[in-house]
């Protein structure tokens, strides 16, 4: 995989890694990403949204 531009050493980066995979696995490790952003996203909103009706209920009965 190529980075034309790398912003800190000013030159372009060669990275190892998938110029040599099929599509069909590009698309695996595209699936596999989607499936632990949404379940980072889903625990984050859970977490707001727990301690927000935590200080919710404390302004309520507090």
């Amino acid at each position: 995989m190529r980075i034309p531009y790398h912003p800190l050493i000013h030159q372009t980066v060669e990275l190892p890694g998938d110029d040599n995979l099929t599509d069909e696995e590009r698309q695996e490790m595209r699936e596999i990403a989607v499936l632990l952003f949404s379940r980072v996203v889903r625990l984050t909103v859970g977490g707001f949204s727990l301690i927000f009706f935590f200080c919710v209920t404390l302004l309520i009965f507090g």
